[in-house]
């Protein structure tokens, strides 16, 4: 940020961070979200101080420092604002006279961000044997990272299982042990909804066996009177049968006597 400012050099900053911002390199006139950035990052160019000869440059240090520590918090704010209203990949590089340097990227590593950048700006197609090479290395560059992150789950999940613990520190083994109970948690809870979903179920087919026992059994009585009724009827029907025939006997023809 050191330097005479001009119109030319604060245009060259401004499509440096829309180049970054994933814009165009010109100067748009947009509307809604990237409008108000682009008016945003216009007021701090214009805020900048210029200087009409260098010697009131070594005059202004300090206004230079305030003035960097005011805009920079608000640029990386607009960065930040950035990258998740429009889920854009940004990334902000900013030295300080004294050389500081301050950065930020929505990816988490502004290299990777920068060398995305490069990559895309290069000319051509990419089908040279140079680029090519590039290409090459950055894919194995990418799968050594994954293989490193599976040989680190794959790990992990051989000690949470009681394995390889013998070069595990305190503190490793102290998280295993969170991490187990807190699955012991779960699979609790899990199982006691599920018990508990059992014993409702049994509940309710309890209920229909006791209803369905209960109209059974007054089918059964129901029967068991029907019976008993038929038998005292036969019963009396015999009785009756009997006492004619006994009847007839006693008395007998007419002339027997």
């Amino acid at each position: 940020m050191s330097g005479v400012w001009s119109g030319s050099m604060d245009q060259c900053l401004y499509r440096s961070v829309l180049s970054l911002a994933g814009l165009c390199s010109p100067l748009p006139e947009a509307g809604g979200y990237w409008g108000a950035f682009n008016a945003q990052l216009r007021k701090y160019l214009v805020a900048i101080p210029t200087f009409a000869h260098p010697s009131k440059q070594s005059e202004c240090i300090i206004s230079f420092q305030v003035t960097f520590t005011k805009r920079r918090g608000g640029l990386l704010k607009k960065a930040f604002e950035l990258s998740v209203l429009c889920d854009a990949e940004v990334a902000l590089v900013i030295f300080s006279t004294r050389g500081k340097l301050f950065e930020f990227s929505s990816r988490h590593c502004v290299q990777k961000t920068i060398d995305r950048y490069l990559m895309h700006s290069k000319d051509g197609a990419g089908g040279s044997k140079k680029d090519l090479y590039e290409n090459v290395q950055h894919l194995k560059s990418e799968t050594a990272a994954l293989e490193k992150e599976i040989e680190f789950l794959e790990s992990y999940n051989r000690k949470l299982l009681g394995d390889d613990l013998e070069a595990a520190s305190c503190q490793e083994l102290d998280e295993l042990k969170n991490q187990i109970e807190k699955g012991l948690t779960n699979i609790r809870a899990r199982k006691q909804r599920i018990l508990s979903d059992q014993i409702s179920e049994l509940k309710n087919k309890e209920m229909m066996l006791l209803k369905e026992n209960a109209i059974l059994q007054g089918k059964l009585k129901e029967l068991s009177q029907e019976k008993q009724s038929k038998r005292h009827t036969a019963t009396a029907e015999n009785i009756n049968d009997q006492m004619a025939v006994e009847t007839e006997l006693a008395i007998g023809r007419p002339g027997t006597r």
